[in-house]
């Protein structure tokens, strides 16, 4: 991702929409600017429109936001005996998780070894998400 697609990301991560003045204002960008790169990002598909602004009078703006099934992260929380998994989409909705799966954290290789397992073991239950994982 180039810079100006992470701080528009970025930015709807916390505001979850907004309308290209919005982000223009955010980005300290011209509208111009601004429209360009939501342009972009909708023919990657990685924002969607999501309906008309309420501004009271006058024509209502456009509302964008990101598309929640154009990515993917994935976390995963480890502890002393267990570890758990999960897969949100661009929207922080929870697609798949794994909680509380039985591990024994310790500094050896079989440890190493049952770690690799587990989370290969979750890897092959979501083949459709693996293309589309942006971080962990």
């Amino acid at each position: 991702m180039d810079r100006s697609t992470q701080q528009i990301v970025a930015y709807f991560i916390r505001e979850e929409s907004a309308t290209i003045p919005e982000i223009a204002a955010r980005l300290g960008v011209s509208i111009g600017t601004a429209t360009k790169e939501i342009g972009r990002l909708l023919e990657e598909g990685l924002v969607t429109e999501c309906g008309k602004a309420d501004t009271g009078s006058g024509r209502k703006p456009m509302r964008y936001a990101l598309a929640p099934e154009a990515g993917y992260y994935a976390g995963i929380d480890l502890n002393y005996k267990y570890i758990s998994f999960g897969l949100m989409d661009m929207s922080g909705t929870m697609v798949k998780q794994r909680i509380n799966v039985a591990y024994k954290l310790e500094n050896t290789m079989s440890a190493l070894r049952a770690l690799i397992d587990v989370v290969a073991d979750f890897r092959h239950r979501i083949p459709q998400y693996h293309g589309k994982i942006r971080r962990v």
